[in-house]
């Protein structure tokens, strides 16, 4: 056992960080003893329990998970190294730069999720913002709406008011027609009859002839 930490100590300074072996009462995990299925279905139930006991999100992000996830892998590692120690070392080499691409997906995740609550909170002010000239606007229109509707009122009354003096103008105007037309019939009549008169009695001209001279 010695010889193994010496070796993963002198892969560390040529590849990169493996991960540390874990002493129990019972020994260095892991051990160099082939695994039997029994122990590998106990693990699985041991996993899944530690994924429910510590409620990790099945989805999303989720550091508890990623952490358990992360254990998983570095016992993975160590079983490696113990058979192919360069393997181990690439393995390790492996986990890291997965880690970091994790690592680099969250950071964008983090930034993409300020700029989306900055484009919501804009969008939310800007929402205010519209709704506000909405109202406004909506009480302009119901301003201008009552406002046609007293002009049509006004348009209207006018229109009545025309047509009343239109009337009162062409009664008038009959009036006044037939009025002179009698006043000329008359005069007619009163010249028709004075006509007649003088033909009747032409000494009456005679007299206005000598009265004239």
């Amino acid at each position: 056992m010695s010889n193994l930490l010496q070796l993963q100590s002198d892969e560390f300074e040529t590849y990169t960080q493996l991960p540390a072996l874990i002493q129990t009462p019972q020994g260095y995990y892991p051990c160099e003893q082939q695994i039997e299925r029994s122990e590998i279905q106990n693990l699985k139930r041991e996993f899944e329990y530690q994924l429910n006991s510590r409620s990790a999100f099945q989805y999303g992000l989720c550091p508890v998970r990623s952490e358990i996830h992360r254990e998983l892998f570095d016992e993975l590692v160590r079983e490696v190294y113990l058979d192919q120690a360069e393997t181990g070392a690439v393995l390790a080499r492996v986990r890291d730069e997965a880690h970091m691409t994790v690592c680099n997906y969250q950071t964008l995740y983090e930034t993409t999720l300020d700029q989306v609550q900055n484009m919501i909170g804009t969008a939310e002010e800007n929402i205010v913002e519209m709704r506000q000239k909405m109202d406004s606007l909506i009480d302009e229109n119901r301003e201008l709406k009552h406002e046609l509707m007293l002009a049509n009122a006004q348009l209207e009354q006018m229109d009545q008011n025309s047509k009343y003096l239109q009337q009162v103008a062409e009664k008038r105007i009959t009036e006044d027609k037939q009025y002179l037309n009698k006043q000329i019939e008359q005069l007619q009549h009163s010249v028709e009859a004075l006509r007649q008169h003088f033909k009747e009695n032409p000494e009456i001209l005679q007299l206005l002839d000598v009265k004239k001279e």
